[in-house]
């Protein structure tokens, strides 16, 4: 059985748990439609239940105003009635924001939360006189939707769709399977069977008709190319009935850094589909040079994104941990690890402290049902000392520590959160219980009140750290080449960097990283004399890490500073 934080984070995770057949889907603008986490107002509440059809509201979004907490009546009345009405969590009780929301005619409340994920939400005094709909989301997700809902650009669906159409079928979110890493570095895939994707997805029928179907699979890297297209059709299912599709194993060698999409296309055989908008589902994994992460990454930067921030019921000290094995003896080097923080309401991140510690996982590990953590051995650290206010950014800590990964092992690198001032960052774009299922490995795990668990806060919600590694022969080699005649120059550098050589001049490659870790330049340099020079005029300003590989495997290490 996953262990869920059920208990240590109780109404952090609960109510979104609970309502899992209720959903808050924007219909319109399209480049934010989509379904989004919430929690819905329930106990103690005269709220309706929204687990059945015919208590679906859909209409537009319109803010409160001008006193968008809701805690005294709003004064836009008018633009209110009829229209799902728009809030922020604070000062006040739910149960009076939603009455308040009500009384000027609204059909249903959206709270949107003031610090991180849905909550469940309270009565009050006055929820028992709320009978319209009340939802609760993110405040990432409201900041998302905000200034469309302020241009009036957003429709949005609250509700359950159950038996609502005769022809709707459709995916839930937990029951898609999508590739357990989100993004690998490019050394850990140039061998076929190295990383696989192995599409899989269960198909639904809520409709209240028998329907037939298909559904097709498709993986598009970047720049349009499709390397991978099957479907599965024929599927016969009668109303409330499930199938699971699979289709066949995509493992070649991943031999390019690109950013591919999974993409699954549900089609309704008897008609048209009566809610179209869970038919699609994309997501995005990287093939990339340095990081490994669970969450998506910006592929500019090679940062992973998060776009929601939790943290645990218990007071600090606690954990959140990333896991990685690598299964293919790529022999990586450990370089660094990325992550992202929002401070407390009023507060700011500027003087927090950070602390990441990687650890060999060593417990005897048959798979998440049964995992332990009782024999951890710490073999790198990194700290990060926040000297602005980066709330919402992902930021990179180096470790000085020179660690080779090996075949095999498992590790974990946790963040440990110091105080209780700040929210760390996850991302809850895809849910991962289906991919847990398929390959029985975790994905991000927390400790929380000194116990692990193995499931983290729930499938559904993933922590968004970067481990950073590079290939073992990039970087300082223990048989390095001297680079006997002198310092390289001109320091600082503006368009060219002179790299004296000594007897050893057959350079097979120079490679430069700027500070967090990316490749910018690839390149076998111009050599004069016993000069290697480096074209530098594209890099923006600052400090370079030069790394010369010679043609016996031999390099040399060195920094650079650019300024034009």
């Amino acid at each position: 059985m996953k262990k869920l934080l059920l208990s240590a984070f109780g109404v952090v995770i609960l109510g979104a748990l609970a309502n899992a057949q209720v959903i808050f889907n924007v219909k319109t603008p399209a480049n934010l439609a989509g379904n989004y986490p919430l929690t819905v107002a329930t106990g103690g509440w005269g709220t309706p239940d929204m687990n059945i059809a015919a208590n679906a509201v859909e209409n537009q979004l319109v803010f409160v105003g001008p006193d968008t907490l809701a805690c005294t009546d709003p004064e836009n009345g008018a633009a209110l009635a009829g229209k799902i009405a728009v809030l922020y969590r604070g000062s006040c009780e739910f149960g009076a924001k939603a009455l308040r929301a009500q009384t000027a005619g609204a059909i249903a409340v959206v709270i949107i939360n003031n610090s991180g994920a849905p909550v469940a939400m309270g009565a009050g005094a006055q929820g028992a006189n709320v009978t319209i709909p009340t939802i609760m989301i993110s405040t990432s997700d409201g900041a998302l939707l905000r200034d469309e809902i302020i241009a009036g650009n957003v429709t949005a669906f609250i509700g359950t769709k159950v038996g609502l159409f005769a022809n709707d079928l459709g995916y839930k979110e937990p029951f898609a399977v999508y590739p357990g890493i989100a993004s690998i570095p490019i050394t850990m895939t140039k061998q076929a069977g190295q990383y696989e994707v192995a599409p899989g997805i269960w198909v639904y029928n809520f409709g209240n008709q028998p329907q037939t179907g298909s559904v097709r699979a498709s993986i598009t890297r970047s720049g349009g190319t499709v390397v991978y297209n099957e479907s599965q059709g024929n599927l016969t299912l009668n109303p409330g009935d499930s199938i699971f599709a699979s289709f066949p194993v995509y493992s070649p060698a991943w031999t390019q850094d690109f950013e591919y999409t999974l993409s699954y296309e549900i089609t309704s055989g008897g008609g048209a589909d009566g809610f179209p908008d869970d038919n699609n589902k994309n997501a995005i994994f990287t093939i990339n040079n340095t990081t490994h992460s669970a969450v998506p990454i910006d592929f500019a930067t090679g940062l992973p994104v998060a776009n929601t921030f939790i943290r645990s019921g218990n007071a600090a000290p606690n954990r959140y941990c990333a896991y990685m094995r690598d299964t293919t003896g790529s022999q990586q080097r450990l370089k660094g690890f990325s992550f992202a923080l929002t401070p407390n309401t009023g507060l700011e991140l500027t003087n927090e402290f950070i602390e990441i510690e990687m650890y060999e996982w060593n417990d005897v590990f048959t798979d998440i049902n049964d995992a332990t953590f009782t024999d951890l051995n710490p073999i790198a650290f990194a700290e990060y000392s926040y000297t602005e206010n980066l709330a919402n950014v992902s930021v990179y800590a180096p470790t000085s520590d020179n660690i080779v990964l090996q075949k095999g092992q498992r590790y974990l690198a946790c963040l440990k959160q110091l105080t209780d001032n700040y929210f760390i960052g996850f991302n809850n774009g895809r849910d991962y219980n289906a991919t847990i299922d398929r390959y029985l490995e975790p994905v991000s795990i927390v400790e929380s009140g000194g116990t692990f668990f193995s499931a983290g806060f729930g499938t559904n919600t993933t922590f968004a750290m970067g481990i950073h590694t590079e290939p073992l022969n990039v970087g300082i080699n223990d048989n390095t080449s001297t680079l006997v005649s002198g310092a390289a120059y001109p320091v600082p550098a503006a368009k060219v960097i002179n790299i004296p050589l000594g007897a050893k001049k057959e350079v097979s490659n120079v490679i430069v990283f700027d500070q967090l870790g990316r490749k910018t330049i690839e390149t076998t340099g111009t050599m004069a004399g016993n000069l290697l020079e480096v074209n530098v005029e594209g890099l923006a300003d600052g400090q370079y890490t030069f790394n010369v590989i010679f043609s016996d495997n031999t390099s040399n290490t060195f920094k650079v500073i650019i300024r034009k």
